[in-house]
């Protein structure tokens, strides 16, 4: 059995996670466009947009992203009301939306009956992070992932999460989802297809599907093995 961890180049048949979904997947604009069109409830975003010559984009906090396949916050840059625009435009422009807590949802999704495993992110004490810090939340900006503190809304990002990986045709991934902080409504703002394994417990969650997954020999079955 195949398994595909993240790899977009042209593998042999991988039984999970085509790479054809995960290329899908790892161009950020490509991943929100496919989102959209299936219904997931993601961010404003334009792609191919020039803030010097187009209209105006409207109020608010801008990410522009210049790394559309980075990680980990690679490439973004923070633009406030009265901030100028890079030149030249970045690829893809993401608006901000306050929020109220953030999750990473790992999914395993290859039946009628995905499963899942939430992770909240978590402010790390004596952290003293900047205004881009508070916004972009990742290690290096003093947040990590801990357990879940408010089931009602780890339910919803988990709900949300889901959708996104059937959006996207894949099998499992690590779906960064935020809980708005003016509506309370889920938002996805990325899924990946190589999860940092950086808890026993998201070992051990992965691998009891993909053992669960091996042994009901649904694998033999797809993709033409």
């Amino acid at each position: 059995m195949l398994l595909n961890w993240g790899c977009s180049g042209a593998l042999a048949n991988p039984h999970l996670n085509s790479y054809q979904a995960v290329c899908k997947t790892v161009d950020k604009r490509s991943a929100l466009i496919h989102m959209k069109e299936k219904g997931v409830r993601v961010p404003k975003f334009l792609v191919n947009y020039t803030p010097m010559v187009d209209v105006n984009i409207g109020d608010g906090i801008w990410l522009e992203r210049f790394d559309v396949t980075g990680h980990g916050g690679r490439g973004i840059r923070v633009v406030r009301p009265g901030d100028e625009w890079s030149v030249p435009p970045a690829p893809l422009y993401v608006q901000y939306v306050p929020k109220k807590l953030e999750f990473r949802v790992h999914v395993f999704a290859t039946d009628d009956d995905p499963r899942c495993l939430v992770r909240q992110k978590l402010g790390v004490e004596g952290s003293n992070r900047t205004r881009d810090q508070q916004l972009i939340r990742n290690t290096e900006n003093g947040w990590v992932l801990g357990n879940v503190r408010d089931s009602r809304a780890s339910a919803k990002a988990e709900e949300e999460a889901i959708k996104a990986v059937h959006a996207l045709g894949l099998d499992f991934a690590a779906v960064d989802v935020i809980i708005g902080r003016d509506d309370e409504l889920p938002y996805v703002l990325e899924c990946n297809t190589a999860p940092g394994l950086e808890a026993e417990a998201v070992i051990d969650f992965y691998k009891s599907n993909i053992i669960r997954y091996y042994r009901s020999e649904q694998w033999l079955y797809v993709r033409g093995s």
